[in-house]
Parts: structure tokens; sequence; C-alpha cells
């Protein structure tokens, strides 16, 4: 919690460059993806930048945000929406990845 709230504090809500990197970063990473973007702001209280992404089948599809204090991808699919995650990349000629 303490962490959370000191990221908090330290969030700009003018850092449009540290946004800006998180989205040509998961843009870079899954090219093949249409996101939506939430920034991260002292107003919204996130504790990283989000972006969403749904895909066929999906009931809430997968997330991806920033591992506090760093700048890797953390992915997520819900776990409902795995089974059609997976039949979703294979439709497209891949074994289903993550990253």
């Amino acid at each position: 919690m303490v962490e959370r709230i000191e990221f908090l504090k330290s969030c700009g809500d003018d850092d449009e460059s540290n946004f800006d990197d998180f989205v040509a970063q998961v843009r870079q990473a899954r090219p093949d993806q249409t996101f939506t973007f939430e920034k991260a702001t002292k107003e919204n209280r996130m504790g990283s930048h989000q972006a969403h992404w749904t895909f066929p089948g999906a009931r809430r599809g997968g997330t991806v945000t920033w591992v506090h204090g760093t700048n890797e991808l953390c992915w997520g699919i819900d776990h409902r929406d795995v089974d059609a995650w997976e039949q979703y990349e294979r439709s497209c000629g891949r074994e289903p990845r993550y990253t």
C-alpha cells in the first residue's frame, strides 16, 4: 500500500512521455492487437498505465500494465477467456502467447 501511495504522489499528470512510452511498448509487443489505453493519474488513482484488448469469444479480454517501478509489461487474460484466447491465437496460425 505504501508503494502505491508513493507512486501516486510521484505520478505527474503532465508526464505525457511516460504514457507515450507505455503505448509504444505495448503496440510494439503486440502489433496484431487493437488496444484501449488508460493513463495513470492522481485523479483516477490507478497504480499504472493500462491497456485493454478483446478477441473473438472473450467475456472480459485482456489487460496489460507496467510492473510497478519498471518498464516491464505484465500481461493478463481473464481466466474465463483463456480457452478463447488460445483458440484465437491458433486460428491466426500461432501458438498462444501472452507477450
